[in-house]
C-alpha cells in the first residue's frame, strides 16, 4: 500500500511565491517556488510520498516540465518516484480522456492513499479528477488523504499564500449515499465505513466508535424487529446524536439531524418500559409503518402479527384490572407468549370453530372479556359490530399468509410469490390498528 501524489501541470505564467501548509494548527511554510507541486511535496513531506504522478499537455510540458522536475530534484525527490501521463489538449477526443483516466486508475491498487492537487484545472480535467476520486474510493478502496488547492491571490500577504484542503467536497457523495442508505433502508454499514475513513475535515467528528456502535445497534434492532428492545436502543442512539450535535460542524449537524428525524418517532414519551400499554401499541404501529417505508415488508408483517398478540396482552391487563403502564405493566415473556398465542387463535377462527384444550382452554376463558370488548368496538367505516368476527378472521388470514410466505421464501404453497396487493393489505392493517387504538382510547367497548 503506497501514498501517491497526483497533480496536473498547467500552462500559466507562474509567479515565484511561498505557500503555507493546509494542516490546522501548523504554521509551516514551503520555500519559494513557482510550482505548487513543489510546495506540496515539501510540506507533505515528499519522504512520505511513494510516488508523484504528473499529468501534462504538450504545451504545459514545453513551458514548465523541465523546471518543475528540477524543483522537485532540489527537494530531494528521486526520479524513480516520478510517473508522467501526457494528455491531449483537444477536449473533443473523449476516447483519449478515457484512456488517461484508465491509466490513472491503473496506478492504484486497493489500500493505496491518494493526495490530489487540483490547483491547475484544464478544461475537462477537474471533471475527470472528480470521477477518478469517486472510482478509486468505491471500486479500489483507495483512501483520499487530501485534495489540495494552492490559493495564489494578490489579496494575501507575501509568503502567506494558503494551500486549502477541499477533500470534503470530493467525498460528499459518499456521505450522501451513506445517509441515504441509513434513512431509506436502515443500513448503517456504509455510513460507518465512510465515517471510519475520516481523519480530518468537516465530518471527522462522526468517526466516533461509541456513536457508530449505537447507530448500528439501533438499525439492527429495527431490521430484526426487536419490539421489546427497539425503544431503548433508539433512545440510547439519539441521546448520543444529541450530544454530538452540540459540538458538531455544520455538515456533521446535517447528518445527525437526518438520523434524529428518521428514528425519533420510535421513542415514546414517557418511556413505555416494555409494558403492554396503549403507548407501547402505538409505538409498534409507528415501527410497522417505518419498516414498510424502508421496503422491509417481511419485517413489517411479522410486526403486525406480533402487534395483535400485544393487543391481547394489553386487553388482558385491562380485563383483569392489572396495570397497563410502567414496569408494573410488564408481563414475563412466558405470560406474554401464552396470552398472545391464544388471543391470536381466538381472532383467527370464528367462535364455533374454537377448540382449546388444557391450559389453552383456561387461558381462553381468561381472555374472553378482552375478546368481547374488542368485538364491541365501533366497526370501521360505519359497519356493524357483528361484522367484527368475520373481519378479524379475514385480517389474520391475509396477514398471516403473507408473513408465512416471507418466512418460507415463497416456496411450496406460497410459490406464487409476493402478492401484488401486499401494500394494500399493509395499508388496510395500518388503518385497522389505528382505528382500534383510537376507539380504545375513547373508552369504546366497555359495555362488554
Amino acid at each position: 500500500m503506497a501514498t501517491k501524489f497526483v497533480s496536473f501541470l498547467g500552462t500559466g505564467k507562474y509567479t515565484v511565491t511561498k505557500y503555507r501548509t493546509w494542516r490546522q494548527g501548523d504554521t509551516a511554510v514551503a520555500r519559494e517556488s513557482k510550482f505548487v507541486q513543489c510546495a506540496i511535496a515539501a510540506l507533505y513531506p515528499h519522504e512520505k510520498l511513494d510516488q508523484i504522478v504528473l499529468l501534462f499537455t504538450e504545451e504545459s510540458k514545453t513551458k514548465h516540465h523541465q523546471k518543475l522536475r528540477e524543483g522537485l530534484r532540489d527537494l530531494g525527490v528521486a526520479d524513480e518516484k516520478m510517473r508522467e501521463i501526457e494528455i491531449s489538449s483537444d477536449i473533443t477526443q473523449l476516447n483519449a480522456a478515457w484512456e488517461w483516466f484508465e491509466r490513472l486508475q491503473d496506478l492504484f491498487v486497493p489500500g493505496d492513499t491518494l493526495v490530489l492537487d487540483v490547483t491547475h484545472g484544464f478544461r475537462i480535467v477537474p471533471i475527470v479528477f472528480s470521477a477518478a476520486v469517486a472510482y478509486l474510493r468505491r471500486v479500489k478502496q483507495v483512501r483520499v488523504d487530501a485534495v489540495l488547492y494552492g490559493a495564489y491571490d494578490d489579496t494575501y500577504e507575501a509568503a502567506n499564500y494558503p494551500i486549502v484542503d477541499v477533500k470534503d467536497f470530493y467525498t460528499i457523495s459518499d456521505w450522501t449515499e451513506g445517509v441515504a442508505r441509513l434513512v431509506d433502508t436502515a443500513d448503517s454499514g456504509f455510513l460507518r465505513q465512510v465515517a471510519e475513513s475520516e481523519t480530518a475535515g468537516s465530518f471527522v467528528g462522526l468517526n466516533d466508535t461509541t456513536l457508530l456502535n449505537a447507530i448500528e445497534e439501533l438499525t439492527q434492532s429495527f431490521r430484526n424487529v426487536e419490539l421489546q428492545q427497539i425503544e431503548d436502543k433508539t433512545r440510547k442512539a439519539l441521546k448520543l446524536v444529541a450530544q454530538h450535535s452540540e459540538k458538531a460542524s455544520v455538515m456533521e449537524g446535517k447528518v445527525l439531524a437526518m438520523i434524529e428525524d428518521k428514528f425519533g418517532e420510535l421513542i415514546a414519551y414517557p418511556s413505555t418500559n416494555g409494558a403492554y400499554s396503549e403507548a407501547y401499541l402505538r409505538l409498534q404501529v409507528r415501527l410497522i409503518q417505518l419498516l414498510a417505508e424502508h421496503g422491509l415488508y417481511m419485517q413489517s408483517f411479522t410486526a403486525i402479527v406480533e402487534w395483535v398478540g400485544s393487543l391481547g396482552c394489553y386487553l388482558a391487563n385491562i380485563a383483569t384490572g392489572g396495570p397497563t403502564d410502567g414496569r408494573e405493566g410488564r408481563m414475563t415473556d412466558d405470560e406474554a407468549r401464552r396470552y398472545a398465542d391464544v388471543f391470536k387463535s381466538m381472532l383467527e377462527f370464528p367462535q364455533r370453530k374454537w377448540r382449546f384444550l388444557g391450559n389453552k382452554a383456561k387461558r381462553k376463558e381468561e381472555m374472553l372479556s378482552a375478546y368481547d370488548r374488542l368485538m364491541q368496538l365501533p366497526f370501521p367505516e360505519g359497519g356493524k359490530e357483528t361484522e367484527w368476527e368475520g373481519l378479524w378472521c379475514q385480517f389474520i388470514g391475509k396477514v398471516g399468509a403473507i408473513r408465512n410466505g416471507f418466512n418460507h421464501g415463497w416456496t411450496g404453497q406460497h410459490r406464487q410469490g409476493v402478492p401484488a396487493d401486499v401494500r394494500t393489505v399493509h395499508d388496510e392493517a395500518m388503518r385497522l390498528m389505528s382505528h382500534i387504538l383510537d376507539s380504545l382510547a375513547a373508552g369504546e367497548g366497555r359495555g362488554a
